[in-house]
Order: C-alpha cells, then structure tokens, then sequence
C-alpha cells in the first residue's frame, strides 16, 4: 500500500485542503516569531456543542460503552435462544459439530462448556463484541466522546437491540466484521509502515472469524483485500490494475474456503451439504412458476427417502404449500423441518448429487423464472413486498431453551419498547431494509463527492453491506432481517460520518 501523500501543513480554519487523513492537530505554516500573536490574544478552542464533539475524554467516552453493556445484559442476560442458537448449543454439549450451522462456534463452545463458562458469559463477549467494534469504527472519524454516545445510540437503536437480544452466531458476525473494518480503518490512516501492515493482517485475522461464525462473513475478507489494492493503486488506478486487485482479493477468498473445508475434515466436522437447501428453494421456485415438477425423479412421492431435505410433495402440493418468502413453507408443523436427518453425511451425499444437476438443469431450462424467483426474494428482503418480520426475536419460550431469562420484568419492558419500532404491528417500522439501503447510498456518495480517497474506510463499509445483500441475491433461501443485520450499524456510522464533517468536527488525527 502506497505510503499517505504528504501534503503541506494548513490550520484547522481550511479542513478542506487537507489530505488523506491527514492529523487534525497540525501546526500552522511557518511564521516568523514577530508575526506571531501575543499569548493573551490567541483564537480560543470551541466552545459548547462543538466542543463536545470534539472532546477526547476517555472516562465519559468509555463509561457509555459500559453502560451499552449493562443496559443490555439487564434486559436479556443470558441471552435469547432461538432455535439455530439452540443447535450450536446442543451440537456443544453432546461433543457434535456439523457444517449445516457453525461447526467452529459448536467446537468453541463444547471447549468453554468444559471449563464451566457459563452461557451467560458467551453472551455478555458477544455483546461486548458488537460494542468495541462501533466505538472502534466510530473512532474512526471522531473524537472519543462524541464515539462513546454514538454506540450508546446504536446500541438501544430498536433493530440493534432486537439482534443484541440474542445468543447467535449472527451477532457474533457482526461484532467480527465491525472489529474487522475497524482495523482496516485504522490501517488506512497510517499509509505503508509496518503498524498498517500489522493493522491489516488484524483485520484479516477477524474476518476470517466472521466467516466461521457465518457464511456470509467471506465476503469481509474480499472487501479487506481490495480495499488494502485499490487505495494502494490511488494515482495509478487503471482497469488491469483494479481487475488484479479485485481478482487477488477474490481468489484469497476462494483459498479461505477450501482452505476451511479442508480443516473441517481434519478436525471430524460432518459435511452435510447445507446447500441442499438452497437447491430445494430454487427447484420449487421454478416449478411454481412454471407448472412443472423440476424435482428429479428419484426424489418424487412414493420413493422412500426419510430423513433426507426434499419433502416428499407432488407439483400440486408445490403450488399449495411453497411461500415464496421461505423455504421452510415446504415442511407443515407439527416439527416438519424437525423429520430432516441434519446429522446423516450419508444422506446428504446421496440426495446433493441429484438435487444438483436438476438444479442446473432447471436454471438451464427456465433462466427467467430462476431470475424472477430470486429478484422476488430479494424484493422481500427489502422490504418491498413481504418484508421480514424477525428484527427482534422476542417469542420467548417458557424456558428460553432451558436459559431462563434472568429478570422477567426487565424483558418484558425491553420488549414493550421494541414493539413499537420493530415487527408486523409497529407504529413506526424501523426495520425495512430498503429505507437503509437507500440512506446507505446516500451517506456514502455525500462522503465519495467531499473526500475521494480520504472516504475509503467508509467505501469499505459500504461495499461489505452491498456485496453480502449480492451473496443474498444468489444464495438466500428465505427472508430474514438477520441476514443484513450487518447493514443498520453500518448505516448508522455512515450517517454520523457525514454529520460530524458537515459540522467540520470529525477527527482526521
């Protein structure tokens, strides 16, 4: 990476002419002693609002993190346990892990269950996660106060509580990628020394954890990768160089998935091919819209095939029971979905192979209904039609999976106020995903148009949230706000970004 442009000092009064971030506290150009103002007459600092924004205090700056923290774990401590939550915790706890969930969360967990870590205590780290990864990012751009409210914000915003709430893998992604664009941030500010160099393989370092918390999380380790390239290449950006930047970070990411795989073998994890649900999306997707059964014909009612993913339904049944919306239409209660033999690698690899080739066969045969089908959950995703209901879990279970909640009381009104900003009946919806994706757009070509280059850690952010929402474009197989979860802080850090420099506050040291 290309050491930061040096550019000539200039007084705070022209943060314009600034460079790259460039330190905020730099000495006026040279003056001769004779010119220079008697102490008495000096220009004083800010003063009220401003000077809040500008204040490097670490004790009220951190005392908001600890209270981020406290407010959280009063209202869900241990955590709320939804059903996924609840496998990785089962997986743990009988020695099992398997590549259907996060067979890395499932062996970490069995490792700390063995030293009597408690699941409370998995859940106050994930929740810290979260917490250090907006300040961290928040830092980025401001002082330390103004960052320590700002997560406090975040924080008690209704769509990141409702995702705090939750003992998940989720949540663990999203504290490892904001911790990961962080360091790369960071990294960013100090041009080519061997501290960014370090900074940099931190914030790989992270996003490989993302992505064993969640799958979507390799897309982190791309957007690291190209960002370290593209702003390396700054003056001598020209297409062959941007195309091997961009094709070195994706094959970095093609190296980390094998790479994976091959560690999984290693260490005994089942390979159960979870994209047999994909397949099963995409097969009844088309044959809905087509009025044919592009099922293959081994998988048709009346073959004896118990345990394995596809549900043994004619066309008919097809058009009765598919949602568009998700997947697990396909499986009617009591515990349909609950039949699947998750566990059975034998299974999966005799039914992948088939559901596969009447996979391709079927995008080969019907291209625009395979295209259709996927731009119609998309537009689910995002709220457009059918929009994803689950920002806050909130439906907890007479014993919450065996973890009690700690205090009823607290939960209850936790929920109360979320109930009015997040779910079907909200008064004031805040989790409709294409209102961020448009402020997301927004606040980052505002930030493009004043900094160019001094805008790239914000860039970085932007492109992770706009490259997981193309992963889901191809491989979703439901809605579910959780899978953009990553998107609400990062909108939300876009959107102070441009207030504190449209306010001529943000830090650049």
């Amino acid at each position: 990476m290309a050491p930061a442009a040096t550019l000539p000092r200039v007084s705070e009064a022209t943060p314009k002419s600034r460079g790259l971030y460039a330190p905020s506290g730099v000495a006026p150009a040279h003056r001769d002693d004779a010119s220079a103002p008697a102490p008495q007459t000096r220009e004083r600092g800010p003063r009220g609002p401003r000077a809040l924004l500008r204040s490097d205090a670490r004790v009220p700056a951190y005392a908001f993190l600890v209270l981020s923290e406290v407010l959280v774990l009063l209202a869900f401590w241990p955590g709320l346990i939804t059903p996924d939550g609840n496998q990785t915790i089962y997986q743990a706890q009988n020695g099992l892990s398997m590549d259907w969930w996060t067979p890395f969360g499932a062996e970490v967990l069995e490792w700390l269950l063995r030293w009597d870590v408690s699941v409370g205590t998995v859940y106050a780290v994930e929740v810290a996660l979260v917490i250090g990864g907006l300040y961290a990012c928040a830092r980025r751009w401001m002082h330390r106060l103004p960052a320590g409210v700002l997560t406090l914000l975040i924080v008690v915003f209704p769509p990141m509580l409702g995702a705090l709430s939750q003992l998940s893998r989720d949540t663990y992604y999203v504290g490892f990628s904001l911790l990961a664009f962080a360091a790369l941030g960071a990294a960013l500010e100090r041009g080519s020394t061997a501290r960014a160099r370090g900074l940099i393989a931190l914030a790989v370092g992270l996003s490989v954890l993302a992505w064993l918390c969640r799958q979507n999380g390799l897309v982190n380790l791309v957007v690291v990768l190209a960002t370290v390239g593209i702003v390396g290449l700054r003056g001598r950006v020209t297409v062959p160089r941007l195309a091997g930047r961009l094709a070195a970070a994706g094959a970095a990411a093609i190296a980390l998935l094998v790479l994976t795989q091959v560690a999984y073998g290693a260490l005994g994890v089942r390979s159960v091919r979870p994209e047999r649900m994909l397949y099963l999306y995409d097969l009844a997707s088309i044959s809905t819209q087509s009025d044919r059964d592009a099922f293959p014909r081994e998988l048709w009612p009346g073959r004896l095939n118990e345990g394995w993913v596809t549900p043994q339904v004619d066309q008919a049944v097809l058009e009765e029971r598919f949602d568009y919306a998700n997947t697990i239409s396909l499986f009617p209660e009591p515990n349909g979905a609950g039949k699947i033999d998750f566990a059975s690698e034998e299974k999966a690899a005799a039914e992948a192979p088939m559901l596969r080739r009447a996979w391709q066969r079927a995008i080969v045969d019907e291209p625009l209904y395979y295209a259709w089908g996927r731009l119609r959950l998309m537009g689910s995703q995002l709220g457009f039609a059918r929009r994803p209901t689950d920002a806050y879990y909130g439906l907890l279970s007479p014993t919450n999976f065996d973890q009690p909640i700690a205090s009823f009381d607290r939960y209850k009104f936790a929920t109360e106020y979320l109930a009015r900003f997040v779910g079907p009946n909200a008064p004031l919806s805040t989790d409709i995903g294409w209102i961020y994706l448009l402020v997301l757009v927004l606040a980052a070509g505002y930030l493009w148009w004043r900094h160019r280059w001094g805008a790239a850690f914000p860039l970085a952010l932007t492109a992770a949230v706009v490259l997981n929402l193309a992963t889901l474009l191809l491989l979703a197989m439901a809605t579910s706000f959780r899978y953009m979860n990553l998107m609400v802080p990062v909108v939300a850090l876009l959107v102070a970004y441009a207030a504190v420099d449209a306010l001529g506050a943000r830090r650049t040291a």
